[in-house]
């Protein structure tokens, strides 16, 4: 089942860099589009960036199954749609482009994600979907100990938007793989206490319907872990690296 963000909606601008960090993902990904036609972001959240790309004069439609989520697109004066990514609410061959930003480790099934938006897109369309962040692990203290503590919540699989899966499943879906990217331009400061008390309001999906036992054989640890790095208390400065695959459909 793909993960609804309903319980998330009222917190999630402030936990994801609000529309600074929207502003500098529209930037990166409109060079991308193949035109300046219909744009569909498949899971638009609460449109930090369909509204920054539509403020540079992108027509963006935004689809996600969260109505809450919706609300709050809706208030950026963005036209939405509530439909799962399984069954997007547009005719065949009537989108110039489609986009999605830290959607496919959410969905059910991406390969048929990647299918449904093929069968939506024109042909010379483009679907651009920035993948989820990989921090900076050499000089990144916190990042060290969250990518262990991500790696066991995995059960040592790669995640489900792994670059190499992705690129994969779109081939076998038709589509024609036109470059790889990366956006690094996600700085910001945190402190190890202030990443642990993310972790204990469980800010983040993974964490959402996780066990006790799970909870504390695997996230204790880490914790722990941050709590006792060097003056937990001072901000670091870190940085966040996205991959953005960008994806033809043949004409």
């Amino acid at each position: 089942m793909s993960v609804s963000f309903d319980r998330a909606a009222a917190i999630y601008d402030e936990t994801r860099g609000c529309e600074h960090r929207g502003k500098l993902c529209a930037e990166a990904l409109e060079p991308r589009f193949a035109s300046s036609g219909l744009t569909v972001e498949v899971g638009v959240g609460t449109g930090l960036v369909g509204a920054a790309l539509q403020a540079g004069g992108r027509r963006v439609v935004g689809v996600d199954i969260s109505v809450q989520m919706l609300r709050r697109a809706r208030d950026r004066k963005l036209a939405v749609a509530r439909a799962d990514a399984l069954a997007l609410p547009f005719a065949s061959a009537s989108v110039d482009d489609a986009y999605s930003v830290w959607v496919l480790h959410l969905v059910a099934d991406p390969a048929a994600v990647l299918s449904e938006v093929m069968r939506v897109l024109r042909r010379g369309g483009h679907y651009v979907t920035e993948l989820t962040s990989i921090y900076d692990r050499e000089h990144d203290d916190i990042a060290l100990i969250l990518r262990e503590m991500d790696l066991q919540l995995r059960g040592g699989q790669p995640p489900r938007d792994d670059r190499e899966r992705i690129v994969g499943l779109a081939e076998l879906a038709g589509f024609r793989l036109v470059d790889i990217v990366e956006r690094s331009t996600d700085v910001y400061l945190e402190s190890p206490l202030e990443a642990t008390a993310g972790i204990e309001r469980r800010s983040f999906s993974k964490l959402w319907d996780l066990d006790v036992d799970r909870w504390q054989t695997i996230v204790v640890p880490a914790l722990a872990a941050l709590h006792a790095l060097p003056e937990p208390q001072r901000q670091r400065e870190r940085h966040a690296v996205h991959e953005i695959i960008v994806l033809e459909k043949p004409c």
